[in-house]
């Protein structure tokens, strides 16, 4: 009996020694991130299981797709921006909130009509007007580009000076976001930056410095561009903080209506035009040969297809993020280290009714017990809120 209840004392000091050894291993690497790819190898198999999550609420999306293209093949891109300025009248007429649009209009027709001699001379004072009307009047979010570090003014790709000239109150950091999404080592999308210019450069020369979708979601809640820290779903959000993304589903999640649709007659009384009301609408790309697609958790993990995703869509799941207030968050770490504990503990208890050669590998090697348990060790930083 003394003997049973010693070899009792004993495989429960092997067990606690197992597990806390086992536990700083795991703990090592996560602070780490040496296991970085594994974890991305988790939890994108998870966003592809589960799929659509939630319906947006906050935001939608209108392509510029290929039927709104194949209406007019003869009009060049560039020299469609009077039905930009349509579309945003009907969205206006509906009662949006905010208009980001996720283009670059780094070209003014206006200029090329001016240095061709392409129509009289008064269309190349006034074909642009209409659409510099609608960005002065407010609402109106535009798209600029950062290909540098962000110190001198050629490291942003800027829409041209005469939709500048027209931005209220001529405030290009709370009227022009910059459409960088940042990918991680793998090439996928999972997290986007509230400033995407960080340095003091584009602050003090007036250029545009917050995010793309982080400036519609805050002119949509009304706060400021210039502030150090912005409140979204209860919870303060620093200028330096890098937030994952809390996809609404896989691409096409967000059903996209057609750019066309708004500039149809009485397209304002159109029941899914009328739909967008009170929501941020994404005007994006979304015809056969563009090139903003990316991969995101969707694309990239065992059994994926290779879907990539367009990059107005990103942007919506962006401001949708930020606006229903569902973050991904990493558990503390004290509840983290509990499971850590509880884990290998439970490996450490199994592997005692093994043989020994089995009992000794785990004991020894506590990091070989870590592959079991690596979707334990991910879940918490898929937690949504």
């Amino acid at each position: 009996m003394e003997r049973l209840r010693r070899l009792g004392h004993s495989a429960a000091i092997v067990v606690v020694v197992t597990a806390l050894l086992a536990t700083v291993a795991a703990e090592g690497l996560y602070r780490s991130n040496m296991a970085t790819r594994i974890e991305y190898l988790y939890t994108d198999l998870w966003h592809r299981l589960t799929g659509p999550r939630q319906a947006p609420r906050h935001t939608a999306l209108v392509m510029l797709d290929d039927p709104t293209l194949n209406e007019r093949p003869d009009e060049p891109l560039a020299f469609r921006t009077p039905h930009f300025a349509t579309a945003v009248d009907t969205l206006k007429q509906v009662g949006v909130k905010v208009i980001a649009i996720d283009f670059i209009f780094s070209g003014s027709p206006e200029r090329w009509i001016r240095k061709l001699g392409l129509i009289g001379r008064e269309a190349s004072r006034n074909y642009d007007q209409p659409f510099r009307l609608q960005i002065n009047r407010g609402g109106v979010l535009l798209a600029g580009f950062r290909v540098g570090a962000g110190e001198t003014v050629n490291d942003f790709i800027l829409p041209s000076p005469d939709y500048l000239l027209a931005l209220p109150a001529l405030d290009m950091p709370g009227h022009v976001g910059l459409a960088n999404l940042p990918s991680d080592a793998d090439g996928a999308v999972r997290r986007f930056a509230l400033v995407e210019a960080s340095g003091a450069f584009a602050r003090q020369e007036g250029m545009p410095y917050m995010a793309f979708g982080t400036l519609a979601a805050l002119t949509a809640t009304a706060q400021s561009a210039g502030a150090d820290s912005w409140s979204f779903g209860g919870r303060r959000l620093g200028a330096q903080d890098a937030v994952p993304i809390a996809f609404a589903g896989p691409p096409g999640s967000f059903r996209a209506l057609s750019f066309r649709k708004l500039l149809l007659p009485g397209a304002a009384d159109d029941p899914e035009v009328r739909a967008l009301a009170g929501k941020v609408v994404v005007i994006g790309a979304g015809y056969a040969s563009m090139n903003d697609l990316h991969p995101t958790p969707y694309s990239t993990s065992i059994g994926g297809s290779n879907i990539l995703m367009p990059g107005p869509e990103i942007q919506a799941n962006v401001i949708e993020t930020l606006l229903s207030g569902r973050f991904i968050d990493e558990i503390p770490a004290a509840a983290r280290l509990g499971v850590f504990v509880l884990l290998f503990g439970a490996l450490a208890q199994l592997s005692l009714r093994r043989s020994p050669s089995a009992s000794a590998c785990i004991a020894a090697r506590p990091w070989s017990a870590m592959s079991v348990p690596r979707c334990a060790w991910n879940t918490p930083r898929s937690a949504i809120r």
